[in-house]
C-alpha cells in the first residue's frame, strides 16, 4: 500500500535514501537528505540525528521502522509539506504522537502498527486526504476520539487487530463501527471487537459485514452464540475466536438458502484461528470451501472438528471431498480431548505442513494415524 500510494504518479526520478542496521545516523548526516522525496530508515539508531533535522520540503515517503526512538522530536514534521505516506510501525518504544502529524495535510498513508501510542490525538480528524490507517497491534492504544474517524471521508483502509491482547477493550468499538458506517469509500476492514455489544453492532449491520474483512472476536464475556448470516459475509478472508470462555457455539444463518452448500458460504474465507474457546463446534466450516489456514488450540474439550450440520448430515456427505480440501495448513495444539476430524478420511489434496501438540496418549489411534499418513505424504 505504501509502495504503490508512494509511486502512483509513474516518475521514476525521485531521489531515494534507504538504510538498516545503522547503529547511529549523525544530524549532518541527514541534512544532506534534504532534497529527498524518499526516505527509509530500518533498525536504525536516529533519535539524536532527527533533532536537528532540516526542512524536506519535497519529502513524499517517510519509512521509520524497528527503531528506538520514544517520541518524536518537536518540529519535525512542520516542513513537510508534500508528504503522502508515513510509515512509524515497529517502534515498540513509541508512545506518543506528535500532534504536527495533524497537520500533513497531503497526508494518505498512516501506519502506526506495534508501536505503544496510548491515544490518538483529534486532530487526527484533519488529515481528510487520508486513505489508509493501520492501528494493528498498537498495545497501548486504548482511546480513539469520538468524531475522528467519521472525519475522514477519503478513508478506504481501516486495520486495528489487537491479537493475543484481550486487556485492550477501553476504547469505544461500538463508536468507532458506527463512524465507519458512514464513509462512503472504506472498503476494508480489519478489526477486534471485545465486548457483546461491539459484536452484535456488527451482526446487525449489513454495511459493516460487507466491509470487514478480517474479524477478531476476543473475549466478549457473556458472548455465547455467534450467528453469522451467510448471505452477507462473503467478504471475509479472516476469523479469529480467542479466549471466549463463555461461547457455546457459532451459528450459521444461511436465511432462505438450504440448497446445495456451494450456493452461498464463505468463498474468501482463508485463514481461521480458534484459541481457548471451550466446547466450541467448528462444523460450521463446511461452509469454508477455500480455508487454506486452519489453527485450533487450547479447546480442551473438543473431540472433533467437523461434527453433524445443523440440518443433518446431508449436505456433509454430498461435499464430504470438498471439506479443507484447499487447507494448506492445520495447527492443532493442546487438544487433549481430539479424536477425530471427521468421521470419515479425508483426502487434504492441498495439506503442505501439520503440526500437532498434545500428549499421544489422550488421543485416539486411529487419528493419530491420520496425522502421520498426512505428514507423510507432505515430506
Amino acid at each position: 500500500m505504501a509502495l504503490w500510494l508512494s509511486c502512483e504518479s509513474g516518475e521514476e526520478n525521485h531521489k531515494s535514501f534507504v538504510l538498516e542496521h545503522v547503529e547511529l545516523i549523525e544530524a549532518y548526516e541527514i541534512v544532506k537528505w534534504k532534497e529527498a522525496q524518499r526516505i527509509s530508515l530500518w533498525d536504525s539508531n536516529i533519535n539524536e540525528g532527527l533533532s536537528l533535522s532540516p526542512r524536506f520540503l519535497n519529502l513524499q515517503t517517510l519509512i521509520l521502522r524497528n527503531s528506538n526512538m520514544k517520541s518524536l522530536p518537536i518540529g519535525f514534521f512542520q516542513f513537510m509539506l508534500v508528504i503522502r505516506v508515513l510509515n512509524l510501525s515497529n517502534n515498540a518504544n513509541l508512545v506518543e504522537l506528535p500532534l504536527e502529524i495533524c497537520k500533513l495535510e497531503s497526508l494518505e498513508y498512516l501506519n502506526l502498527e506495534w508501536t505503544r501510542i496510548k491515544m490518538m490525538p483529534k486532530e487526527l480528524k484533519n488529515l481528510t486526504k487520508l486513505r489508509c490507517l493501520i492501528l494493528d497491534g498498537a498495545r497501548g492504544l486504548v482511546v480513539i476520539p469520538s468524531n475522528v474517524i467519521s472525519c475522514l471521508p477519503n478513508l478506504q483502509m481501516f486495520r486495528m487487530m489487537h491479537r493475543f491482547f484481550p486487556d485492550i477493550v477501553e476504547y469505544d468499538a461500538v463508536g468507532v463501527l458506527q463512524e465507519m458506517e458512514c464513509l462512503e469509500y472504506l472498503s476494508w476492514i480489519s478489526i477486534s471487537l471485545f465486548t457483546v455489544p461491539a459484536v452484535q453492532k456488527y451482526l446487525t449491520s449489513l454495511m459493516l459485514q460487507k466491509r470487514i474483512r478480517e474479524l477478531d472476536m476476543t473475549a466478549c464475556p457473556g458472548l455465547k452464540v455467534v450467528e453469522l448470516p451467510l448471505s452477507t459475509l462473503q467478504t471475509l478472508t479472516v476469523l479469529e475466536l480467542e479466549h471466549c470462555n463463555d461461547l457455546e457455539r457459532v451459528k450459521i444463518n444461511r436465511g432462505l438458502s438450504r440448497g446445495h452448500i456451494s450456493n452461498s458460504n464463505f468463498h474468501n474465507l482463508v485463514r481461521v484461528n480458534i484459541v481457548g474457546c471451550r466446547f466450541l463446534d467448528l462444523t460450521w466450516l463446511i461452509y469454508a470451501p477455500s480455508l487454506e489456514f486452519l489453527w485450533v488450540r487450547n479447546s480442551r474439550e473438543m473431540e472433533e472438528i467437523i461434527g453433524s450440520d445443523e440440518y443433518g448430515d446431508s449436505e456433509i456427505d454430498q461435499q464430504n471431498l470438498s471439506i479443507f480440501s484447499r487447507l494448506v495448513k492445520l495447527w492443532l495444539d493442546d487438544l487433549p480431548n481430539l479424536k477425530s476430524i471427521y468421521r470419515q478420511a479425508l483426502p487434504f489434496p492441498s495439506l503442505k505442513e501439520v503440526r500437532q501438540v498434545f500428549e499421544e496418549r489422550l488421543v485416539e489411534k486411529t487419528f493419530l494415524q491420520l496425522l502421520r499418513e498426512c505428514i507423510a505424504r507432505i515430506a
